[in-house]
């Protein structure tokens, strides 16, 4: 969510307006009770930060509980340094971040994930840590304030580096730092789009998205008397904000040299830089501006260590500046580096590469330590007499005939000469897009990521239909895998081994689909996909991802000029090869372009009708694939009751049951699961037993039959059936739990069945079918309240169509909803329908002694029975409502409609004489 954007180059905003900003942001984020502030330590001294921080405090008082300076690695803030910076923010307030020892790690970005985005620099995995604080503290509110700036490690700070760097363990640390600087910082500076960047967003949106986390981004320039001045602020819960302050950033931050100086000289403010490891900012804010043969001249009164932890401090002694190559050698073959990844990326950072020199003039390291680290010494006394820093603005002087370029805080930008920052080098893969583009021959019709058995499924669908094909994956070695297998022979699939050589491939407007995991791993790949896409390219999301990332997803890459669609994508391995169910939704604009492709790759019915037509806008195509596998569920759940009512209850064999669902399949119960359940009942393990006996009874899931539930109780609509099936699942995977309280307890009611075992068979097939349509009529009242509530205009009875083949619900039952559908377009509901009333009427007394029968023998039946329950309701004129709004007008005053007056009017009734005539709000549901 946006909450706030402010800025300009040559905006100035006062501390009052300051104030003004952030009132309109705690406005927008209304109350909170546990609030933690991360903000930046001392060496942001300039960023705002600290004012900001203090703002904040003096609004939300006691609520806020902590605040955690995102040290890294560097030194504990101390007192004064506290004061200075937070003004009167109580001391005891501040918690201190033990980057080595305090912190949880959260997941972990995969080694082929590093490899891929780096273009093969790197190869490691990466654990994803925070201190503990962030995850165990109970917050409903995550304040992070940072300065967004150039920054050697990650292109432009901050946004997600507060979180994953700042506040990260050594491994997040150390290898983040390494993988910048193995990636060549001088094409990773002043840019958003890197692989530092792409890793740490990637981190954030898999393992920590579940926190409150709100970030304010200041953006700082210096006003005419070379003083820090705030220029921007920007407040979201999503990278936007980080967006337009890097956008300021770059005007305001970012200084471009026509020609290279001889000589440059940076002046480190003592209070702020007290390292090499941070003043070495001096080196790596102006290595693309100096001159070949150069001199860089560092001013730094205040340093007296190298490193700002004991450890590294004496890594960075033991090995010096040596320069990449040797470095990397080193990281490679020395323990203590290896161990210490972080060190060695500083290593690179502070090295010239032998293009320039650097003259170190420090109050508090000696002439042997210095050019033993690499560099050349300088009288610190001698330089400052002889440059005067003191109101000392940025730009060239001269001096004794030596002209110079002077810089006050190399921490307030980046300065480079313009032949060297005007490359264009966008980086993801190491491959500039812009160059590798040129050089491939445009050629594949779409492009697809992901080469799990659905991907490597749709690809060969779609070139089964004409259509070339350009594959990647991120692990490049299935791509090769596929094209020597599966795709072996075929000259219209093409491997490509990046997102760049991918994009390339396309013709235009490019469509890449991709196949990749639900949630980050979709946003990932996002983020690699735009800095190689132009206006009216389309991406397509075909896995399962809930509907409100959709609709995020739709909306930001509509802002970028790019068309986004999400479609379910139903049949699993078989439908994807043969022909699925494709369910599209997203921006509309993009439609006609992919129409052609995903009906021609869709399931056909009889009549030849593609099981493909676009749902609606943004979420849509999500949603009605989010209630189709919610619809999934509860069929799913009815036929396993009815297997365990005819095993378990009646005692037949899985021969019997076999020639049951059988029969069942050629009648109105006709359906893919029904078959599947048939075809199930009749294999046999090797030694010749049931093969379904010897699984173990514990059901997984993926969450879209819960996201449905979730969906329909913020809705208020009684989507009972799905509910219970998710609910059963859940009760399933209670196994030891069930075994050992099946030891206990004793249902009074469990007995043999003693009936007519043909006749009950007869009887669960005909509740079985009725409580599907319950299923089904609940599905669609979800659909019809979610368009009411998202402005979507969807055709059910084309919905229908879509799942009439390919999908997993696919049946002829479907052809019957079509049909009322085209019939009355507004049916509000199906049991209202002529035809599916007069089935529920001819099945209800069966359905009523399956029930009463499940509970008699002790066979849990919570979907048969919860589809009865609704239907019961759903036909009562009255239900006893009455007396539960009677109840609470008792004892919280919620007041109640009358019968006999009109709707609308509400009353509160005294009903002890002695709670007052004052009632409360109301809502509905």
């Amino acid at each position: 969510m946006h909450y706030y954007a402010d800025g300009s180059a040559n905006r100035t905003i006062t501390d009052t307006e300051l104030r003004a900003a952030l009132d309109t942001i705690f406005a927008r984020l209304g109350p909170r009770k546990r609030i933690l502030i991360i903000p930046p330590d001392m060496t942001r001294y300039h960023s705002r930060a600290g004012k900001i921080t203090e703002m904040i405090w003096e609004h939300y008082g006691t609520a806020v509980k902590a605040i955690m300076p995102a040290l890294g690695t560097h030194y504990p803030m101390k007192k004064p340094e506290l004061e200075k910076m937070f003004g009167s923010v109580p001391a005891e307030l501040f918690q201190v971040h033990d980057w080595r020892n305090d912190v949880l790690t959260l997941g972990e970005l995969p080694a082929e994930y590093i490899e891929e985005i780096s273009g093969g620099n790197v190869s490691y995995s990466w654990k994803v840590q925070v201190n503990r604080l962030l995850v165990e503290g109970d917050f409903d509110l995550i304040l992070s304030v940072g300065q967004v700036v150039p920054h050697e490690v990650i292109g432009m700070a901050n946004y997600t580096k507060n979180i994953c760097v700042g506040t990260g363990g050594s491994e997040s640390i150390n290898k983040s730092h390494f993988l910048g600087a193995a990636c060549d910082m001088e094409t990773i500076l002043g840019r958003t789009d890197n692989p530092v960047r792409t890793a740490i967003d990637a981190a954030f949106n898999r393992f920590a998205a579940h926190l409150p986390v709100v970030f304010i981004q200041t953006v700082i320039g210096s006003n005419s008397d070379g003083e820090p001045t705030l220029r921007g602020l920007y407040a979201a819960d999503d990278r936007s904000c980080f967006e337009q302050a890097a956008e300021l950033s770059r005007e305001i931050n970012i200084t471009l040299l026509r020609q290279p100086p001889e000589t440059m000289v940076v002046y480190l403010d003592p209070e702020e830089f007290k390292s090499t490891w941070l003043g070495n900012k001096s080196i790596y804010r102006t290595r693309m501006a100096l001159a070949d043969g150069g001199n860089l001249i560092v001013l730094a009164p205040g340093v007296a260590s190298f490193g700002e932890d004991a450890a590294i401090d004496l890594l960075i002694r033991k090995y010096g500046y040596c320069g990449t190559p040797r470095v990397l050698k080193l990281a490679a073959d020395e323990e203590d580096l290896r161990e210490n990844l972080a060190a060695a990326a500083h290593l690179i950072h502070g090295s010239t590469e032998g293009r320039f020199t650097v003259t170190y003039c420090t109050g508090g390291l000696s002439r042997e330590e210095i050019e033993a680290a690499g560099y050349q010494f300088g009288d610190i006394d001698e330089m400052l007499q002889r440059y005067q820093p003191a109101g000392k603005l940025d730009g060239y002087y001269e001096i004794d005939g030596e002209s110079y370029y002077f810089i006050a805080n190399p921490a307030l930008g980046l300065w480079a000469a313009e032949e060297r920052f005007t490359k264009e080098l966008t980086y993801t893969t190491g491959i500039p897009c812009k160059e590798r583009s040129t050089e491939m021959n445009v050629q594949a019709d779409i492009g697809l990521i992901g080469l799990a058995v659905m991907g490597q499924n749709l690809v060969l669908n779609m070139n089964d239909h004409g259509y070339s094909v350009a594959v990647f994956n991120r692990t490049t070695s299935k791509v090769d895998d596929f094209l020597a297998d599966a795709a072996a022979g075929r000259e219209t699939i093409y491997g490509t081994y990046g997102i760049e050589e991918l994009t390339a491939s396309l013709k235009r407007p490019r469509k890449v689909m991709l196949m990749v995991k639900a949630g980050a791993v979709v946003d990932a790949f996002i983020d690699m996909l735009l800095p190689c896409l132009e206006e009216g390219d389309i991406i397509i999301d075909g896995g399962n991802s809930h509907f409100p990332d959709t609709t995020r997803r739709t909306r930001e890459l509509a802002k970028k000029g790019i068309l986004f669609i999400g479609t379910g994508v139903s049949g699993g391995e078989e439908g994807a090869r043969r022909g699925p169910s494709i369910m599209p939704g997203g921006n509309p604009k993009a439609w006609p372009e992919v129409k052609e492709i995903l009906q021609a790759i869709a399931a056909k019915t009889e009549d030849g009708e593609a099981c493909c037509d676009w749902v609606g806008a943004e979420g849509a195509g999500h949603y009605v694939k989010m209630v189709h596998n919610g619809i999934e569920y509860g069929d799913m759940q009815l036929i396993a009751e009815a297997y365990q009512l005819m095993h378990e209850g009646l005692g037949l064999s899985h021969a019997e049951m076999e020639t049951i669902f059988s029969e069942w399949n050629e009648g109105e119960l006709d359906s893919y699961l029904i078959e599947i359940t048939r075809d199930i009942m009749g294999y046999k393990d090797e030694d010749g037993e049931p093969l379904v006996e010897k699984i173990l009874d514990t059901a997984g899931q993926k969450g879209t039959g819960k996201w449905t539930g979730i969906s329909s109780l913020e809705l208020g609509v009684p989507v009972t059936l799905i509910g219970e099936a998710v609910f059963a699942r859940a009760l399933s995977y209670m196994k030891y739990e069930r075994v050992s309280a099946a030891k206990t307890l004793r249902g009074e009611g469990t007995r043999p069945f003693d009936g007519d075992k043909a006749a009950f068979v007869e009887d669960i097939r005909q509740a079985l079918l009725a409580a599907k349509i319950v299923s089904y009529a609940q599905g669609y009242m979800l659909m019809r309240e979610a368009a009411r509530e998202n402005g979507w205009d969807l055709n059910y009875g084309g919905i229908a169509l879509m799942w009439r083949g390919g999908c997993i619900i696919r049946s002829v039952f479907l052809g019957k909803i079509k049909d009322a559908f085209d019939k009355n377009p507004t049916l509000e509901n199906l049991l209202i329908d002529d035809y599916f009333h007069a089935v529920i009427d001819r099945c209800q007394s069966s359905w009523r002694k399956v029930v009463i029968k499940a509970v008699e023998l002790g066979i849990p039946a919570p979907a048969l029975t919860s589809a009865l329950t609704f239907f019961d309701g759903y036909r009562s004129a009255r239900l006893p409502a009455n007396l539960l709004q009677a109840q609470r007008d008792y004892f919280g005053a919620h007041t109640y409609e009358r019968i006999d007056r009109p709707r609308g009017e509400f009353f509160h009734t005294n009903w002890t004489g002695t709670g007052g005539n004052v009632a409360s709000g109301t809502y509905e549901a």
